[in-house]
């Protein structure tokens, strides 16, 4: 039985290969937090975020809004990522831009294995290449 963990180890790993960069842009600060989340290296993952970041997470199936802020609302979300994502084998639709002009980072996957319909994901950056503001929107299969 594979955990939620290694699962979303490996979906985590499968974006990875779509993203490769070097030096000290927004970029590079992607791929480091994509490789934390490979890594399952939560504490990692949350040092990647400001302590004023504020993350916001909607559920379109349930309707659930989730509010998350600073260093512990990332840590709190790191945890739920890895719970949402059950399995991922069949990761598809991944669609990805990343603006140094902007600072942000746009993806959009499904893995209907997980029982993710839709998964979007903003992410803001400041200028010391920490997250400020997450938007993450998704549709799950179960109500």
């Amino acid at each position: 039985m594979v955990s939620t963990t290694d699962a979303f180890i490996k979906v985590v790993k499968r974006v990875m290969k779509f993203f490769t960069s070097d030096g000290n842009n927004i970029e590079n600060s992607w791929n480091t937090h994509i490789k934390k989340l490979g890594e399952s290296d939560i504490s990692g993952i949350v040092d990647d975020y400001s302590d004023d970041c504020m993350i916001i997470s909607f559920n379109q199936t349930t309707g659930i809004m989730k509010k998350y802020n600073g260093r512990k609302g990332a840590r709190e979300m790191s945890r739920f990522m890895c719970e949402l994502v059950t399995d991922g084998s069949d990761l598809e639709g991944l669609v990805s831009e990343i603006s140094e002009e902007d600072k942000t980072v746009f993806i959009a996957w499904r893995s209907l294995s997980s029982g993710i319909l839709d998964y979007s994901d903003s992410v803001v950056y400041n200028d010391e290449f920490k997250i400020i503001r997450q938007h993450v929107i998704y549709r799950t299969a179960d109500v």
